[in-house]
């Protein structure tokens, strides 16, 4: 054994070296698996208290908008629509429903916000969502890309409020051949105005859409919906800011899984396989066969159903009035049916 003190000194510090780490290696695991317990432990808080604000505050299943009409011989004014409006409202309040927005046509591009036809209710219903249907001077399409209604639809956009939120459609429905509007004149018309509107202020709040019929989705029409989608015309990046919409009507002749089957089906079908988000502009139950609400009213339940399971679906309208599709008896004026549309929006619970 060495004699000298300086070796002696090393031998001694490496044998102490040596016998604290080998000592230290289970105080170091333990305190490793205390950190891997604890962040664990972490996550797991983290994934109780999501869980817990879902329980308490569970998402609504889309927004739900209405054209809700007055009724005949009611004033047809402002303030009817109005009165027409909280009428449903508090129908479906009555049963737990909620309405979020009404749904306003006969605006042009050139008119600001709040301003022709049933816009005006909007500024009447202060807070609630505006869903805005405008359309495109004398439907004349073919020259939007050129920008002779620009300065006007920007005015829309300038003087849309920036806490309301919304959706906005220009010329909807425009494949309905009564219109004579050309496929890619829409198309390109629509991805003009789209353009503009995401380059606005504006779409931080509001979204864009475009929306056909749905007829077009169903393979009996004979027809192709590309034909109608401008939304291949934005990038990417645009696509997602915007929606693709339908307005889809159903009969008080087919159940609910008929009428989904053959009116909406095919339209979610289009709309998931490409990723978009969607929307349902109009829809109703046309009652012209006067079906006792005993029928009406599973039907509706059932359609709600189908809705609330479709994810990329964010809006819902619904055409409380008398038309072409809705029929003469599309309104909701008995228990059985406000209790049916109030299940639309209840909130949607995970277990």
């Amino acid at each position: 054994m060495t004699d000298h003190p300086a070796e002696i000194g090393r031998l001694l510090s490496a044998y102490v070296d040596s016998f604290a780490e080998e000592h230290a290696k289970p105080v170091v695991a333990a305190r490793d698996a205390a950190i891997t317990d604890l962040r664990s432990a972490e996550a797991e808080i983290e994934s109780l208290r999501a869980r817990i604000d879902e329980l308490e505050n569970p998402r609504r299943p889309f927004i739900f908008a209405a054209e809700a009409k007055p009724r005949p011989g009611e004033p047809t004014d402002t303030a009817g629509y109005v009165m027409a409006y909280k009428r449903l409202e508090t129908s479906l309040a009555r049963h737990g429903g909620t309405l979020d927005g009404f749904h306003s046509f006969s605006g042009t591009a050139t008119l600001p916000f709040g301003s022709g036809g049933t816009n005006a209710v909007h500024l009447a219903l202060g807070g609630t969502t505006p869903v805005v249907n405008a359309k495109t001077p004398n439907n004349d399409l073919r020259n939007v890309p050129s920008g002779r209604y620009d300065a006007g639809f920007l005015a829309l956009c300038d003087s849309w409020p920036r806490d309301r939120g919304g959706y906005l459609t220009m010329d909807h429905e425009a494949s309905n051949p009564s219109k004579g509007i050309a496929p890619a004149d829409y198309r390109a018309a629509w991805a003009h105005y789209a353009r503009l509107f995401l380059s606005h202020p504006v779409s931080q709040t509001v979204t864009f859409a475009s929306v056909g019929m749905g007829f077009d989705y169903e393979p009996a029409s004979g027809r192709n919906p590309d034909d109608w989608n401008p939304l291949p015309l934005l990038s990417d990046e645009e696509r997602t800011r915007v929606v693709l919409a339908a307005d889809i009507y159903f009969k008080a002749t087919d159940s609910a899984e008929r009428g989904w089957a053959i009116k909406a089906k095919p339209f979610f079908d289009y709309v998931n396989a490409r990723g978009y988000r969607s929307a349902i502009f109009e829809t109703a139950l046309n009652n012209d066969s006067d079906q006792p609400p005993h029928v009406v009213g599973p039907i509706l339940e059932g359609l709600g159903a189908y809705m609330r399971a479709e994810p990329s679906l964010e809006l819902v309208a619904f055409y409380e009035a008398t038309g072409p599709a809705a029929g003469t008896n599309a309104w909701v004026d008995t228990s059985e049916e406000e209790a049916a549309l109030a299940t639309w929006t209840a909130p949607i619970k995970t277990t």
